[in-house]
């Protein structure tokens, strides 16, 4: 196998004294990640080891590798090398020379076998190495989680305060809940929460499903964990950079919707402001990323923001986002409205204007509530979590009302197909933790969690005083006849 390296000069040594003669063809050696950026673009590679540290494992390489269609392989040499790796999306880990001996010859450990090749005890081998079969016999028939995507015109308008906040109404009804921020203009929703955020979810999460090597356990390991009791989700954190053309392949964020359909009841993804214009011949990478997470959409929130300029700035954006929608349905929220007596007048004008300019007469009102936001940032929590009692949590239970109620008659229709994929709970180690929760989070699956089962099959963690099904309907009854409008 052609291989090139990437690392220092002691490394190599080592590496090449464990080296059998004849076993790996060195095309070359390099202790400079630009320079072996430039030699990996040339090509006839089938494999590049990378010592795992910021200096030699760089974005850019695992860009032109992952370009050129090469295998990358990262040395582990160090403390923290395997969370570099994780955060670079590269999965191969090698420690010993015998690991590099192992892998070029086809013989690297695999869920199946031990490190030394030898086939490993069936009760030994992790859940998601049994077939699709055994999962589905173990799981019993069950509908795929529920997608839907936020979106919002330029000016923030909340898209991402109504995506956690979302979550964290779904979450405290006992669903299992997963936020991706794929803003492509750079995530915020981690540093929002105040979620530790060691390793860019997405895009790590992007690169393993570009190299089909996407699976449950590196879902467990790439999200981090939203803890405030009762209310938990897990959030795929975003890139803390804008994402370059290119670099979300659309079969890759298609692997990763499916996966984390596989293994949530909902998925909810906070998604950038720009679409394809029609004509457009080239569109931002932005663009191309939204336009994609629209078409797969079970169903759109489009946030419209409470001024002159947000309604004109929607109305405007409203035909594009339709064209890219291809007929999934899409609900507008109005985000902000003044509900005191003197702005009566000012939501008639609002609500004419979203008539003559974007056809508009049916969308959910969310009240503005300033002080409640400005809690909510600084103690990086949930507007749910700091006052549960709000006019604006209420309005936004009385809006998801008819979607829980839908969720547990199981009527929600997914875009794929009820039996393509087994349903399966998700056991989750968090990588990233609370800053500000004064306990560390407990599995999901431990024993001391309450739990109840949703009408798709699926074991969900139940918050504390769970009501019956008769007295959850009278609720969101007294919700929909008390909730501010």
């Amino acid at each position: 196998m052609r291989t090139g390296f990437v690392l220092d000069d002691a490394h190599w040594l080592v590496v090449q004294q464990g080296l059998p003669a004849g076993v790996v063809d060195t095309q070359w050696v390099s202790s400079d990640a630009r320079e072996a950026s430039e030699f990996v673009a040339v090509g006839g590679l089938d494999l590049v080891v990378a010592e795992a540290s910021d200096t030699l494992l760089t974005q850019e390489l695992v860009q032109v590798a992952d370009q050129q269609g090469i295998m990358l392989a990262a040395l582990i040499t160090r403390p923290g090398a395997e969370q570099w790796a994780d955060q670079r999306g590269v999965g191969h880990r090698l420690y010993q020379p015998e690991d590099l001996v192992a892998l070029v010859t086809g013989q690297s450990p695999t869920p199946e076998s031990g490190a030394n090749g030898s086939p490993l005890p069936p009760d030994a081998l992790p859940p998601d190495a049994l077939s699709p079969n055994a999962l589905a016999e173990a799981s019993g028939p069950s509908r795929l989680g529920t997608l839907r995507v936020f979106w919002g015109p330029h000016g923030a308008p909340g898209v991402s305060t109504l995506c956690v906040s979302t979550a964290s109404v779904l979450a405290r009804q006992g669903l299992r809940v997963c936020v991706v921020d794929a803003d492509a203009r750079g995530g915020v929703i981690s540093t929002a929460l105040g979620v530790l955020d060691p390793i860019p979810g997405f895009l790590a999460a992007i690169r393993l499903a570009g190299k089909g090597e996407l699976n449950q356990r590196h879902v467990e390991r790439l999200v981090s964990r939203y803890l405030s009791p009762p209310t938990e989700f897990a959030i795929l954190t975003g890139a803390p950079r804008a994402l370059l053309p290119g670099e979300v392949p659309r079969d890759s964020l298609d692997a990763l919707l499916a996966l984390l359909r596989e293994l949530f009841d909902v998925v909810l993804v906070d998604t950038g402001s720009d679409v394809p214009l029609r004509g457009e011949d080239r569109p931002s990478a932005g663009a191309e990323i939204t336009a994609h997470l629209l078409q797969r959409a079970d169903d759109i929130v489009a946030v419209c923001g409470v001024s002159p300029a947000g309604v004109a700035r929607c109305a405007r954006a409203m035909p594009e986002l339709e064209a890219q929608a291809s007929g999934t349905p899409v609900r507008v929220w109005l985000n902000g409205v003044d509900t005191s007596r003197r702005a009566a007048g000012d939501e008639a004008m609002l609500r004419e204007a979203l008539w003559r300019f974007a056809g508009l007469d049916d969308y959910a009102s969310l009240p503005r509530d300033t002080p409640l936001c400005v809690d909510s940032e600084r103690r990086a929590l949930s507007p749910i979590d700091v006052n549960p009692q709000s006019g604006f949590a209420h309005a936004l239970r009385h809006e998801l009302a008819g979607f829980l109620e839908a969720f547990d008659s199981g009527h929600l229709d997914s875009g794929y197909p009820d039996s393509a994929h087994p349903t399966r709970p998700l056991e989750t180690k968090p990588v990233g933790s609370r800053v500000n929760s004064g306990r560390p989070m407990p599995p999901v699956g431990a024993p001391d969690t309450p739990r109840r089962t949703t009408a798709q099959g699926h074991s969900a963690p139940a918050p504390t005083g769970f009501f019956s099904s008769r007295v959850a309907r009278l609720r969101r009854r007294w919700l929909e006849l008390t909730a501010l409008r």
